[in-house]
C-alpha cells in the first residue's frame, strides 16, 4: 500500500505542471569571434571527455583552424593551430585508418594558394596531429565522412564548389584502407551544400544523407534533399514533401521515441528573407510527416542542434538566434535563452563535464572576447511534466526488478545509461562497454516512482525515455 501510495503522489506532483528554472553559467572560455565557422565534437585523446575542433575566419588573423583539449572543470586547451586554415566549409571527425582514435577532415576556403582545400589530419595521439597527403579535391562547401558500403572503413561524400569557384559539384571517395581515396562514379547531382548529414533514417543498416543548399550554377536554389542508400553507390531521393532551405544546419533524433530518427533543420526559403525551422516525423519507408510547432526561424547563417538540455525526457532545441527552447509537449517551445548568450553559428550542444546534461557551445562573429564561449548547464531545480506516452523500447514499463532497454543502434564504444528521480537527481549510473542491442539494468532498489533514463555515447544522448517503477 505504501508502494502505490508514493506513486500516486508523484503523479499528483506533476498533474499540477509545475515549471523548474534552468540554471546556466557562462565560462566566459574566450574563444575566437569567427564568421563562416563550422564546429566537430569527439574525444580525441580518449580520455572520457569532449573536445573539439574549430574553423573559420577571424577579422584579426584570416583563415583559423583550431583543436581544443578539454581539460576539464570548463578549462580548454589549444593544442593545434592546424596547417591549412579555412573557412566557409565543414570540420569533422571520423577514424579513417581504424587505428581506435577519431581522425579530423576539413574542407573550404583558404587565405593563400589553392582557393579551396581539403585536408585530413591523422590523430598520432599526444595531441600531435599530421597533415596526410591525399587525392581529395579542394573544396568550399561540405565534407562528410560515410562508410557507404559498409565496409568498416569511413568514406568521404564531398560537396560544394571547387578551386575555380563556378559549378557544383558532389562526390563520393572509397577509401581504399590504405591512406588512398578514390572517386566513386555516383548518380548524384551536383549542389553546392550548405550543410550535410550522415544519418540511417530507415533503420535497414547503411547510411544515408540529407542535404541542404542548391545549384549557385542554376535555378535549383534552394533545394532539401533526403537520399536514399540503395548500394553499390545508388542513393535514391526519397520524401520529396521536405520544405526547400538553405543557409542552416540539420540535425536527427527520435523526437517522438518510436525507435527511428526524426529530422530538424532550419534555413532561408527561396525569399531569401524568411527564415525557417522545420520538424520532420519519420513515419518510416520514407515518408516524413510536418509537425507544427512555434520554433522561430534562425535567420542567415542559420545553425540548429537539439538534446535534452532538461534531462524530462524529451527533445529541446538549439539555434543560432541564439535561442534555447525547452519542449513543454504538445509540440510547444519556451525559450529559456542565457540572458548574457549573444547570436552564434554555430551553436551545439555536448556534455563537457560528464555531469549528464547537456552544455551549450556558442561561436560568435561579433561581439569581442568574451562572445564565444560555453554555457554550462547547472541543471534544472527540477523536471517538466511528465508525459502520458509509453516508451516501447523501455520494458516491461512498468518494472519492478529488471528493466531492458532496447538500443536503437549498436557501437563498440561503452555507453552509459543513467535513471533520473523527478527532481532530476541521478538515481543509477552504469557504463557498458560490450552489449548487444538490449541492455539490462537493476532498478529492484528503487522507490515506486516515475524515472526518465538516458543512454549516452562519448557524451552524446543516442536514446531518452521514461519508465515506471512499481
Amino acid at each position: 500500500m505504501k508502494r502505490i501510495r508514493l506513486l500516486i503522489t508523484l503523479l499528483s506532483l506533476h498533474s499540477s505542471c509545475f515549471l523548474y528554472a534552468q540554471t546556466f553559467t557562462d565560462l566566459q572560455n574566450g574563444f575566437p569571434t569567427l564568421s563562416g565557422a563550422s564546429v566537430a565534437w569527439a574525444d580525441y585523446d580518449l580520455d572520457g571527455d569532449q573536445d573539439f575542433a574549430l574553423i573559420g575566419f577571424s577579422s584579426l588573423t584570416a583563415e583559423m583552424g583550431r583543436i581544443y583539449r578539454n581539460d576539464g572543470g570548463g578549462v580548454f586547451t589549444l593544442v593545434d593551430s592546424l596547417l591549412t586554415p579555412v573557412s566557409s566549409g565543414s570540420v569533422t571527425w571520423g577514424d579513417y585508418d581504424n587505428d581506435g582514435d577519431p581522425d579530423l577532415l576539413l574542407n573550404g576556403q583558404t587565405g593563400t594558394g589553392p582557393v579551396a582545400a581539403t585536408t585530413l589530419y591523422r590523430n598520432d595521439s599526444n595531441s600531435v596531429f599530421t597533415e596526410v597527403p591525399t587525392s581529395l579535391p579542394g573544396i568550399i562547401g561540405v565534407a562528410r565522412w560515410i562508410d557507404y558500403d559498409g565496409d568498416g572503413w569511413q568514406d568521404v561524400l564531398l560537396g560544394g564548389a571547387g578551386v575555380t569557384l563556378v559549378g557544383d559539384s558532389t562526390h563520393l571517395f572509397h577509401n581504399d584502407t590504405n591512406g588512398v581515396f578514390t572517386e566513386v562514379t555516383t548518380n548524384l547531382p551536383g549542389y553546392f551544400p550548405s550543410d550535410i548529414s550522415v544519418v540511417d533514417f530507415d533503420n535497414d543498416g547503411d547510411l544515408d544523407f540529407f542535404l541542404t543548399g542548391g545549384s549557385l550554377s542554376s535555378t535549383t536554389f534552394p533545394v532539401a534533399r533526403l537520399y536514399r542508400n540503395d548500394s553499390n553507390a545508388v542513393f535514391t531521393q526519397v520524401a520529396p514533401n521536405l520544405k526547400n532551405l538553405s543557409t542552416g544546419t540539420s540535425a536527427w533524433a527520435d523526437y517522438d521515441l518510436d525507435g527511428d530518427l526524426d529530422l530538424l533543420y532550419d534555413g532561408i526559403d527561396s525569399s531569401a528573407v524568411v527564415a525557417f525551422t522545420m520538424l520532420y516525423r519519420n513515419d518510416s519507408a520514407g515518408n516524413f510527416a510536418l509537425i507544427n510547432t512555434n520554433l522561430p526561424g534562425s535567420g542567415e547563417p542559420g545553425s540548429v542542434d537539439w538534446s535534452d538540455i532538461d534531462n524530462d525526457g524529451d527533445w529541446d532545441v538549439l539555434l543560432s538566434g541564439p535561442a534555447l527552447l525547452r519542449n513543454d509537449g504538445g509540440n510547444m517551445y519556451t525559450d529559456i535563452t542565457p540572458a548574457t548568450a549573444q547570436q552564434s553559428v554555430p551553436c551545439s550542444f555536448a556534455d563537457i563535464d560528464n555531469d549528464s546534461d547537456p552544455d551549450i557551445l556558442l561561436i560568435s562573429s561579433t561581439g569581442g572576447f568574451s562572445a564565444s564561449t560555453i554555457f554550462r548547464n547547472d541543471g534544472p531545480t527540477a523536471v517538466a511534466e511528465v508525459k502520458k506516452e509509453n516508451d516501447l523500447r523501455a520494458y516491461p514499463n512498468p518494472a519492478s526488478d529488471i528493466l531492458n532497454i532496447q538500443l536503437e543502434k549498436y557501437t563498440k564504444d561503452a555507453i552509459d545509461i543513467t535513471l533520473y528521480n523527478v527532481l532530476g537527481e541521478k538515481v543509477i549510473c552504469n557504463q557498458v562497454k560490450y552489449h548487444s542491442l538490449s541492455v539490462s539494468i537493476d532498478v529492484s532498489l528503487l522507490p515506486p516512482a516515475i524515472y526518465f533514463y538516458k543512454v549516452t555515447e562519448n557524451g552524446v544522448v543516442m536514446q531518452a525515455g521514461k519508465i515506471c517503477v512499481e
